[in-house]
């Protein structure tokens, strides 16, 4: 019994030392490590100087990689979609476009069975909509099809779920809806957009995530 009393109380004391000796390690080596920067201050400066930048650059490239791989991944079935493009040969160069005729999308999805849905989209530039006196110029307006939202998911603005497109109606983001309705709730109020004439609002989008290609300020 006192035998094992003993043992326990060298083995305590054993520990206490090594960690005491680890201590007195890292002090001396803190020591060390000081004199030769204060000793060295041009190469020591030119040390950190560099790691610092080395550091930040890295910590940078990283912080792009990361935003260009979430591009469209808020998107449901993200790993599903996928854009058409023409490529076009121009002697020895090639040029790709991410424009295609109208027609090509119902034709593909006729000879491609794997083709499940599919949503043109048409840059519609920039417009003058009006709603009672107000009259401002919008950058980003978009034509699309019926089916958008089924592909997209973009955030619908809570109380106005469901949102179903037709000919007549437009979908406005949160920002613009600010700068024509204030605080009144636009869903099924007309506005006059130059060109289109008169649409109905059929619901509110919550401000673009910044990671998606698509930008827009009004779809119809």
């Amino acid at each position: 019994m006192e035998h094992g009393v003993e043992r326990k109380r060298y083995e305590l004391c054993s520990r206490l030392h090594v960690k005491e000796k680890e201590k007195i390690m890292f002090y001396n080596y803190l020591k060390i490590i000081m004199r030769n920067l204060i000793k060295n201050k041009s190469f020591s400066f030119i040390n950190l100087i560099g790691l610092s930048i080395g550091l930040a650059s890295s910590i940078l490239i990283l912080l792009w990689v990361q935003d260009e791989l979430s591009y469209d991944s808020f998107n449901r079935n993200a790993d599903q979609i996928h854009r058409v493009v023409t490529e076009m040969n121009y002697g020895e160069s090639t040029k790709k476009f991410a424009t295609t005729p109208g027609p090509l999308a119902e034709a593909l999805k006729n000879e491609i069975p794997e083709i499940q849905s599919f949503s043109r989209i048409h840059n519609g530039g920039r417009r003058l909509v009006k709603y009672k006196d107000k009259k401002i110029l919008i950058d980003r307006v978009l034509f699309t099809d019926e089916n958008f939202f089924t592909m997209f998911s973009f955030q619908e603005i809570s109380g106005f779920k469901n949102i179903r497109m037709d000919k007549s109606s437009v979908i406005l983001t949160e920002e613009n809806v600010k700068k024509f309705f204030g605080d009144e709730n636009p869903v099924g109020k007309t506005i006059n957009i130059d060109e289109m004439g008169d649409l109905k609002v059929a619901g509110v989008l919550k401000n673009l995530p910044s990671n998606s290609h698509l930008q827009f300020d009004i779809i119809a």
